[in-house]
């Protein structure tokens, strides 16, 4: 940086920069040094606040929507159908302006509460669904029990059918027989 100067700059000006750089280097200041670490240093947080700036964005996506998701599992997917896309973005900003509103405020408890109720009205639901499943499971076996105990009763029955019919013929035929020999 200095010898890239020389050129524009006077003879008492260079041996300023001189006399100041012998100083520095018997006073032990390192400033070449420091310079390019730190120059260093400071490209690398400037493409790292790039890179977080990104995450950040690409995380809001995400918590975006998480929070439609949820907003659509807490009010149903009917319910949610019927709201344009200009009533879900206004949904979604309400519930993060109430969460930044909260945030600000040092209410950070309550901010986490907001996504945990929701989060837990999910959890409900869907406690609520496998509860009605299991019941539909249940009348599901009862039915087939049900079922099949009337074919095992009808079963009975059609054997029990046969057997007298069986019977009948057998009675009916030696009452035939019995009747034929009593002619001659």
């Amino acid at each position: 940086m200095i010898l890239g100067n020389v050129k524009h700059k006077g003879i008492s000006e260079i041996q300023a920069l001189c006399l100041s750089h012998k100083r520095a280097v018997t006073e032990g200041w390192l400033d070449n040094i420091a310079a390019v670490l730190f120059a260093r240093h400071i490209a690398a947080s400037e493409a790292e606040e790039e890179i977080m700036k990104e995450l950040e964005k690409k995380y809001d996506n995400m918590k975006d929507k998480l929070i439609l998701q949820m907003l659509e599992q807490q009010m149903g997917a009917d319910e949610w159908a019927k709201y344009s896309e200009k009533d879900r973005q206004k949904k979604l900003m309400q519930v993060k302006l109430r969460e930044r509103q909260l945030r600000a405020a040092g209410r950070e408890s309550e901010a986490d509460e907001l996504y945990q109720s929701m989060i837990n009205v999910q959890k409900i639901k869907e406690e609520s669904e496998e509860a009605a499943r299991i019941r539909q499971k249940d009348k599901i076996k009862a039915m087939l029990e049900y079922r099949r105990k009337r074919q095992e009763e009808g079963a009975k029955k059609t054997m029990k059918n046969i057997k007298m019919t069986s019977l009948n013929v057998q009675l009916h035929y030696s009452y035939c027989v019995h009747w034929v020999f009593s002619q001659y």
